[in-house]
């Protein structure tokens, strides 16, 4: 769905599949199947259940490195999700 509004978007958004983290490397990301996002803190209220939270090794990158990873000298914005 991502790579579909790359397109539609014509360049005016992108989607960096990495978790941004307070440093560059592998970090472990936590989700539920009943909630609609998750996260790389294990005590956020999305991922404290007890319905089958899976935990799996995503790339991380902080604020820096996804600027470098994207080739850009500075941002005005970020949205983040």
């Amino acid at each position: 769905a991502l790579r579909r509004l790359e397109v539609e978007f014509d360049g005016r958004f992108t989607a960096v599949p990495v978790a941004v983290s307070a440093r560059c490397g592998t970090v472990e990301f936590h989700e539920s199947p009943t909630r609609v996002s998750g996260s790389i803190d294990p005590t956020h209220s999305n991922v404290t259940t007890t319905d089958g939270v899976s935990s799996y090794q995503v790339d991380g990158v902080d604020l820096e490195g996804l600027l470098a990873r994207l080739a850009l000298p500075g941002a005005d914005y970020l949205k983040l999700d």
